[in-house]
């Protein structure tokens, strides 16, 4: 049996913040484990708190990217994440576009709109939907 592949994906906002690398679990935990609840009552719209949910979703956005690795491919390269968080903390209109590399794959640019489109991020303090943008580097390690 092949040794398990430990994966991280590291995701470094615009203004250069990087969020730290999670893994997908391994053989003595069976996998991801369950995380607490990320309290965005507690978080404010900005870096820090785009930071903050990213990083809280790292498991969702890591398994996106497992699809390309799924045929033993090693596949790496950067996206460039744009979507709108409303003035409820909801996103719309999210896409994701690929910047470099050798990523190849619309599947998991696709996969990982939805899973932005799944988060939910502080409210913005006006109350007016704001613009985010956010590179996505992508690479596996064993």
């Amino acid at each position: 049996m092949a040794p398990r592949r430990f994966l991280q994906l590291a995701a470094v906002l615009a203004v250069g913040l990087a969020v730290p690398a999670v893994h997908a679990g391994g053989p003595e935990d069976g996998g991801v484990t369950a995380r607490p609840a990320l309290r965005l009552s507690a978080l404010s719209l900005d870096a820090a708190g785009i930071r903050a949910v990213l990083s809280h979703h790292l498991p969702e956005l890591q398994a996106c990217y497992e699809q390309v690795l799924v045929d033993g491919g090693r596949a790496e390269g950067a996206v460039l994440a744009r979507f709108t968080v409303t003035g409820q903390g909801k996103v719309k209109e999210a896409s994701v576009e690929e910047q470099g590399g050798e990523l190849g794959s619309p599947a998991v640019c696709r996969c990982l709109e939805q899973q932005l489109r799944d988060m939910s991020f502080p409210r913005p303090a006006d109350g007016l939907d704001q613009p985010v943008e956010t590179p996505i580097n992508l690479k596996a390690v064993e």
